[in-house]
């Protein structure tokens, strides 16, 4: 149900200050769930069960005391040989996920793979890739280090099998190294630059390159100290152009390119291969960081012909987290959560200054959306500050606060809703509506509990009992949940291929009746905390459904 013009004429004539420096998203429109979720990822950087996976590349963190490579490099090369099964010609490979597949290759050896694809475990997600996760942590562990904001697209696509040999290799020759880029799509000149932005943090260990890093005992990967012998790109773990300038004043400790074995001197091949002209290009840090984010913004977005990304994911000023009609402590409650940015700087960066009232119109009577002008409203129950952000939200002097309102409804229900955020330090009011049409509730028949779903374990086994509540007393001829998981099972590699499965919910007579709902249930398990369900009922001939929930946030009350 869709609000009359005349009264958001009426509801425009609010007097409006800008309260965000925050670009406006002029064609997103609320609910759009893809770029909600890849929105929220990108730069909140928690997954559904609250851990916040993104803060592994914060700081450009060492993974552990006795293995001093930064996450964010094995991020970063995780990607690269992701993508460098692409084929220019072929318009096939690149970054894809093939990868899960390719672990068997002298070009893919190293912990650093598996650690990495251990990190992502939980992180896909019905619309979001795993090939999407590879992008998105090498944007991660680019800005963790300190270096460029890559600006991030969706819709990468998973493939089944793997790709092509690709990656170059220390021991092979110039030639076949700008051959191998050449079909990767990127210019001898490009080589140089993306060797140098790829290499610029991490290092090469031991364990994978013994004949390259020879310190130590021979067939001893760590130091008396028990410490992971790896010999570091350059002398400073910042996404910054050490690596090039230690070259060019001949200090570097580069192991490809100071290594006793001449044949795998491959940085110095692909860096001297102009007679430094590149590299003097882009000693400067202004120039580092600008090639880098173009050359890496490439990278991450070189795909099969086909695959159709979003558009670049930019922050959102005003985010609904969570919106629904749901019942909460006994209460038909209209449940919505919003998310602000406000800066990291500043003298208070900690305080909430902003106030945010949400509105309403019902859905039923003679007020039905909000005829005579009829509004309802409340102010936020739940005012939260987020502590924990990705480092592009770090990059970007961004942290978030929510504000989240559990506004008791009558039997009229809602058909939409709208806000008004004043701020303290600012005067004037801004309105939030969805760029003129509001936040429409497309339907009330079918809800979704999590307040009534409930978990148990058996051993390692979580069992989900999901609950849905149906509004009147009409039995639903079809009540079906869709569940979706895009993880390995048992954490194996090959991956094993998306598990889509389903499971029927039946009337559910220990819960008393709320509001008019008669509720249902069913407990299924899943194989990890990224998986989501889809309600799919049928009640009385119209085909209604609930998307992209996620059972996890029962368990973790984190939402």
């Amino acid at each position: 149900m869709h609000l009359s013009t005349q009264f958001w004429k009426l509801v425009n004539t609010v007097p409006v200050v800008l309260l965000l420096s925050s670009p406006v998203l002029a064609d997103y429109k609320w609910p759009s769930p893809q770029i909600d979720a890849l929105e929220r990822l990108l730069y909140e950087g928690t997954e559904f069960s609250g851990f916040p996976i993104a803060t592994l590349a914060t700081n450009c963190v060492e993974r552990a005391a006795d293995s001093p490579s930064p996450i964010a490099a094995e991020w970063l090369r995780l990607a690269y040989h992701d993508m460098a099964t692409f084929n220019i010609t072929a318009g096939t490979g690149g970054i894809d996920s093939s990868i899960y597949f390719e672990l068997d290759r002298d070009e893919n050896v190293g912990a650093g793979m598996v650690n990495s694809m251990n990190d992502f475990f939980n992180t896909p997600n019905k619309y979001i890739s795993r090939s999407d996760v590879i992008g998105m942590g090498a944007a991660w562990g680019v800005a963790g280090c300190g270096g460029p904001v890559i600006p991030y697209r969706g819709g990468r696509v998973d493939a089944t099998t793997a790709g092509r040999p690709g990656v170059p290799q220390p021991q092979e020759d110039l030639a076949t190294h700008t051959q191998d880029f050449a079909l990767q799509g990127f210019t001898p000149t490009e080589m140089i630059s993306l060797v140098a932005c790829g290499h610029t943090i991490g290092g090469v260990r031991k364990s994978d390159f013994p004949t390259v890093v020879t310190e130590g005992e021979p067939g001893v990967d760590t130091d008396p100290n028990g410490v992971l012998i790896i010999n570091m790109f350059d002398t400073t773990q910042h996404y910054d152009p050490n690596v090039v300038t230690e070259y060019l004043n001949n200090s570097t400790q580069n192991p490809l390119i100071v290594t006793d074995d001449v044949s795998r001197r491959s940085d110095l091949r692909i860096f001297s291969s102009d007679g430094n002209v590149t590299m003097n290009s882009i000693a400067d840090p202004a120039s580092f960081a600008n090639t880098c984010q173009s050359l890496l913004t490439r990278m991450i977005h070189t795909v099969p012909t086909g695959v159709q990304l979003t558009d670049a994911v930019q922050l959102n000023p005003f985010k609904i987290r969570v919106a629904q009609i749901t019942v909460i402590n006994g209460q038909v409650v209209l449940r919505v959560m919003v998310r602000l940015p406000q800066p990291q700087s500043g003298p208070n960066p900690f305080q909430i200054t902003k106030n945010v009232t949400i509105f309403w119109c019902d859905r039923y009577g003679v007020n039905a959306n909000c005829a005579g002008n009829h509004t309802n409203s409340a102010s936020a129950q739940i005012v939260t500050f987020i502590g924990i952000q990705s480092p592009i939200a770090d990059a970007l002097d961004t942290h978030f606060s929510t504000f989240e309102f559990r506004a008791p409804l009558t039997n009229a229900s809602a058909s939409s809703f709208w806000f008004e955020v004043t701020d303290s330090t600012v005067p004037g009011t801004v309105v939030q509506n969805n760029g003129g049409g509001g936040y429409v509730i497309e339907q009330d028949t079918l809800i979704y509990s999590p307040d009534l779903s409930t978990t148990s374990q058996v051993g390692d086994t979580v069992n989900y009992n999901i609950v849905a509540g149906v509004l009147g007393n009409i039995e639903p001829t079809s009540a079906q949940l869709n569940i979706f998981d895009r993880q390995p099972i048992n954490n194996t590699f090959p991956i094993s291929l998306p598990l889509f499965s389903t499971a029927n919910f039946t009337q559910d007579t220990t819960i008393a009746s709320v509001g008019g709902y008669v509720f249902y249930s069913t407990t299924i398990t899943i194989n990890s905390q990224g998986a989501t369900v889809d309600f799919d009922f049928v009640v009385n001939g119209k085909d209604l459904k609930l998307d992209f929930i996620a059972p996890v946030e029962i368990l973790v009350n984190h939402i």
